[in-house]
């Protein structure tokens, strides 16, 4: 579903709006009359748009996802920073730990995607996140290595 949106906005849009400002320049230069101009800009300018305002809202995300996170009753258990990079300490409720790299992946909604080095593993969690201080992160899926969600620690930058 979400390619659909995808096709109409980056390519069936510029395709249209470049068409649109191109009869407008033709009309333009007969009639002086500018109607069809700024119509053609618009649509040109609607994926511009789109792509700042998700960029904008990928960093306010990256940003509210670093920090200390508990899982269960164990504080400090996974912690994240700003480089990209990531430390899962061990603990007795699962089985992974380890450190690596961090992504997130927006598919309908936000995952983060942890690679862990050691092992070349992948866990995909999914972010939840309520207000700037609300952060959870739970298991995608049918991935049962994680039974709790990872919860932030309030006040951990």
């Amino acid at each position: 579903m979400e390619s659909i949106w995808i096709i109409t906005l980056y390519i069936i849009f510029p395709i249209v709006g470049f068409l649109i400002l191109l009869f407008g320049v033709i009309r333009y230069r007969k009639t002086k009359s500018k109607a069809l101009i700024f119509p053609g800009l618009i649509f040109l300018t609607a994926s511009l748009t789109h792509l700042l305002i998700m960029s904008q809202q990928n960093n306010n995300l990256e940003n509210k996802l670093i920090g200390k996170y508990k899982y269960g009753n164990l504080n400090d258990v996974l912690e994240i920073y700003e480089s990209g990079k990531f430390e899962l300490k061990e603990g007795n409720l699962y089985t992974i730990n380890g450190s690596g790299s961090w992504k997130i992946e927006t598919i309908d909604f936000p995952i983060l995607i942890l690679n862990f080095e050691e092992n070349h593993n992948e866990k995909w969690l999914e972010i939840n996140s309520k207000n700037d201080d609300d952060v959870s992160l739970s298991s995608y899926g049918s991935d049962t290595t994680f039974t709790f969600e990872f919860e932030k620690n309030k006040y951990s930058r």
